[in-house]
């Protein structure tokens, strides 16, 4: 479950900086 969880965690901080690059 940590992987997952730490995998998991790794794709939502990638996607968050894919938001903050499109919106700026």
């Amino acid at each position: 479950m940590s992987t997952a969880f730490h995998v998991a965690t790794v794709v939502i901080q990638t996607y968050i900086i894919r938001l903050k690059s499109t919106i700026y």
